[in-house]
């Protein structure tokens, strides 16, 4: 045989190893996702049988709260519980975990939670497993809870009781009522313009043009919190109580619909049937991260869903698409469109 023959045979022979290598990258690869995927199969069942909420949410100091959780019969051992403080006003949240399990009609009460948000107006709770590499693995629902804002005994938190003359908690005055537009208002706080003294509380009126609660229509608020022009703020409330869900408040304190942060079209499915993942060519791969977010779908699938994994790719000259993981077995398909939300109501209006 020539030399010229053998190096052809080697050149072909290096080929073919080379593209085995290339099949072996790319089969670990799949084969990761796919494990995963069967994994949660299981975790996903779990989730179906699980049912923890929140039966009371106590503001106890500014920004502490007390919630008390129960949960109902049936289902596995969970890992524990994970729950969300909120101010849709704001825009901002809190997450506490509750690590370990809770027993079938176990009630458990999580006392005094610094969360750092004053005037949350929304608890959800959310059920996680650990899986059998000790990671947290969460169910995609939740349980929502609509915080209304009273105290452990009544407005001014910390056990206080407006109205009683006494100086109580976390309040500023009491002046033996619960009536605003004196100084010191039905919460017990004092208002702006005013001054307040002594207990049972004496209020008077101070200098300068301080705005109020009482006239936020009169400057063209709607919601949020406002400069009262006497070194404090005024509120004008939340879009959710005026509207409904899916409003939120914007820089010039007025209403509007809340807006997805990312919408595009679903690409590949798997696993076939399940659909606890997905992949979209429109999912950002960097630069973001989209866990704890919600998600909706034009397909089959109706709910709204908690994005409980995020992954932008890592090898990228193999798999170059980012792609999402749900706790939870989906309806979703190849071709229906998506919306991202950061509410857990995928910004429907009610």
């Amino acid at each position: 045989m020539s030399k010229r023959g053998l190096s052809t045979i080697v050149v072909v022979l290096i080929i073919v190893l080379l593209g085995l290598v290339a099949v072996g990258i790319i089969w670990a690869v799949v084969k990761g996702i796919i494990d995963v995927g069967v994994g949660q199969i299981g975790i996903s069942a779990k989730c179906m049988n699980i049912d923890v909420k929140a039966t009371s949410v106590v503001n106890v100091g500014e920004t502490n709260y007390t919630v008390v959780l129960e949960r109902e019969a049936g289902g596995d051992d969970i890992g524990g519980v994970k729950i969300i403080f909120t101010n849709a006003t704001a825009g901002i949240n809190f997450q506490h975990l509750v690590p370990g399990n809770m027993e079938p009609h176990e009630v458990k009460t999580e006392s005094n939670i610094a969360t750092g948000i004053a005037n949350a107006n929304k608890v959800e709770v959310i059920v996680y497993f650990i899986d059998e590499s000790e990671k947290e693995q969460y169910c995609s629902r939740s349980n929502s809870y609509d915080i209304k804002g009273e105290g452990a005994n009544g407005n001014g938190g910390n056990g206080a009781v407006c109205g009683n003359g006494s100086i109580e908690g976390s309040e500023e005055c009491d002046d033996n009522n619960t009536i605003s537009g004196d100084g010191c208002s039905s919460t017990c706080s004092i208002e702006g313009g005013w001054e307040c003294t002594g207990e049972p509380s004496v209020c008077t009126e101070i200098g300068g043009s301080c705005l109020t609660s009482d006239n936020c229509t009169d400057f063209g608020y709607e919601c949020g919190d406002w400069d009262n022009l006497c070194e404090g703020t005024f509120n004008c409330g939340n879009c959710s109580a005026l509207y409904g869900l899916g409003y939120e408040c914007n820089a010039i304190g007025q209403c509007e619909i809340e807006t997805y942060v990312n919408n595009g079209t679903v690409g590949s499915v798997w696993p076939p049937g399940v659909g606890l993942y997905f992949d979209s060519e429109d999912l950002p791969k960097s630069g973001i991260d989209y866990y704890g977010y919600h998600i909706n779908f034009t397909g089959a699938e109706s709910d709204c869903l908690l994005i409980a994994g995020y992954f932008t790719p890592t090898v990228p000259e193999v798999y170059n698409l980012t792609h999402i993981r749900f706790s939870f077995p989906t309806d979703i398909a190849t071709g229906d469109k998506y919306e991202i939300w950061e509410s857990s109501d995928c910004g429907e209006a009610v």
